[in-house]
C-alpha cells in the first residue's frame, strides 16, 4: 500500500444537484500560489474530458464530462481486473450500468504545461501502527443503480507474513455524477481494507495539489 499523504483540504462547495446527479463542482484550493490557469479532467490517455478557468486564488467552478464526452470511456464495473487469485462478489443491481471514476483534477498553473494533480483525502494513523486515509471520488453511472459485495486479495507484506487486501462496496449510486468516499485501512501486520461507500455533499471537504 503506497504511502499516505495528509493534505490541507479547501472548501468544497455543491452545486447544481438535481435527480439525476451533480453536474458541476465549485471549489477552492487552498494555499493554491500558481496563478490563473487551467482545471481539467484528463482520461487515461489524456484526453480532455472537461476544463475550466482557475483564478489566481485557487478558485474554480468545473463542469463534470457529459454523457457524451464519457462514453468511449464508460466501463462495465468499478474494479480493475480480478486477478485469478482472487474472489468477488461484487454486483451490480442493473448489470447494463456503465461507470467512470474521477479521483483526481489536473491544475494547469499559468505558466508551465506541467499539470499538478489535485486530490480530496484526509489520513489518520492510530495507535499500534494502524494507518487510515479517506479519499473522496466522484463516480459516474449510466444508470441508477446499487453496487455491493467485496473483492478479497492475498498480499504479502514486507513483513513476509500472510496477509489479505479486502475491497467491499456499499454505493447507492443516481444516474449521473455520484459522490463516494474510499475508506482505506492497513494494520501494522499489513492486512489492508478499503470501502467505497456512497456519501452526501456534506461528505466532500475540498481539494488540495499533491
Amino acid at each position: 500500500m503506497r504511502a499516505l499523504l495528509l493534505l490541507a483540504l479547501g472548501p468544497l462547495l455543491l452545486s447544481a444537484c438535481s435527480s439525476k446527479g451533480i453536474t458541476q463542482v465549485r471549489a477552492q484550493v487552498r494555499g493554491w500560489s500558481g496563478g490563473a490557469g487551467q482545471i481539467r479532467v484528463l482520461a487515461r490517455d489524456q484526453t480532455v474530458l472537461a476544463s475550466t478557468s482557475l483564478d489566481s486564488a485557487g478558485r474554480f467552478t468545473l463542469p463534470l464530462p457529459s454523457a457524451q464526452a464519457l462514453s468511449p470511456f464508460l466501463r462495465p464495473s468499478l474494479l480493475a481486473d480480478t486477478p485469478p487469485n482472487c474472489t468477488s462478489s461484487v454486483t451490480s443491481s442493473d448489470p447494463a450500468a456503465q461507470f467512470y471514476q474521477i479521483n483526481q483534477l489536473s491544475a494547469f498553473p499559468a505558466s508551465g504545461t506541467v499539470p499538478l494533480p489535485l486530490v480530496s483525502q484526509t489520513r489518520s494513523d492510530n495507535p499500534g501502527g494502524a494507518q487510515r486515509l479517506d479519499q473522496r471520488t466522484l463516480i459516474y453511472a449510466s444508470t441508477a443503480t446499487r453496487v455491493q459485495g467485496e473483492r478479497r486479495c492475498p498480499v504479502t507484506p514486507a513483513s513476509g507474513a500472510a496477509a489479505q487486501a479486502t475491497t467491499s462496496f456499499a454505493l447507492n449510486l443516481k444516474a449521473g455524477w455520484n459522490y463516494a468516499v474510499s475508506h482505506q485501512g492497513q494494520d501494522a501486520g499489513g492486512t489492508g481494507t478499503a470501502r467505497l461507500e456512497s456519501v452526501g455533499d456534506d461528505g466532500f471537504e475540498g481539494w488540495a495539489a499533491l
